[in-house]
């Protein structure tokens, strides 16, 4: 299990990402990370932490000041340390998955003997979203290399990543089919936000309630599944 939040706006994010990305707490019980990309400062902040032994709050509550943008990513996971940022010919991007590779270990090998490395491990074991940016990394350009994944990858795999112009890139497949079942693309000149492994889009009131982690999707929206 695992969930994910991701939000981009024209204001700071750091306050919905913190509140969104808690409120997925009970789907996992190991990790915590957020990250988020300042535009003005063109840099990324990224922090994990274990949850093993407290809750997601009590770790991330004391440094959210290191945090600044107007977009950002969140996940708890059940698996892997993440988000993890990735610095490639395709630009810098930070990213996150819920996923369930069955072949991880043949993917594993195939990286491994075209010369690629592997630089972050989950309990001595191979970390699924470093896995997945590797694929990624394949492609000529993002769209390319998020279609590579899903030709390869056997299971399901979600994912969101904060790109280095603060765009977020949601793609989900949740039912094993092949390829990406939905893929969107937002900017902060769309207020939105992303929470998953289902993805829900919806615009952002005005006034915002900071003791609620997003409002109430509208009957009219679908999520996605």
């Amino acid at each position: 299990m695992g969930g994910f939040f991701g939000t981009t706006s024209v204001r700071p994010c750091v306050a919905d990402l913190f509140y969104g990305t808690d409120y997925n707490s009970h789907l996992g019980t190991r990790r915590g990370g957020m990250a988020t990309y300042d535009a003005e400062s063109k840099r990324f902040a990224r922090s994990i932490h274990n949850l093993e032994s407290t809750y997601f709050r009590t770790k991330f509550e004391d440094e959210l000041s290191k945090f600044s943008g107007n977009s950002g990513i969140g996940i708890i996971s059940d698996t892997d340390a993440q988000p993890i940022i990735i610095n490639s010919h395709l630009g810098r991007f930070a990213i996150v998955t819920v996923a369930k590779i069955c072949n991880i270990e043949e993917l594993e090998n195939e990286l491994l003997e075209s010369g690629m490395h592997f630089a972050e491990l989950s309990s001595g074991n191979t970390n699924q979203t470093e896995l997945v940016a590797l694929l990624i990394n394949q492609g000529k350009n993002l769209r390319e290399g998020i279609e590579n994944v899903f030709r390869k990858v056997k299971g399901s795999c979600s994912m969101l990543i904060l790109t280095d112009d603060g765009s977020l890139i949601v793609v989900g497949n949740c039912d094993s089919r092949p390829g990406p079942t939905r893929t969107h693309t937002y900017s902060d000149r769309q207020e939105r936000r992303s929470h998953g492994s289902h993805e829900r889009k919806q615009r952002v009131p005005e006034s915002r309630l900071r003791n609620r982690p997003f409002p109430r999707p509208r009957r009219n929206r679908a999520s996605a599944s």
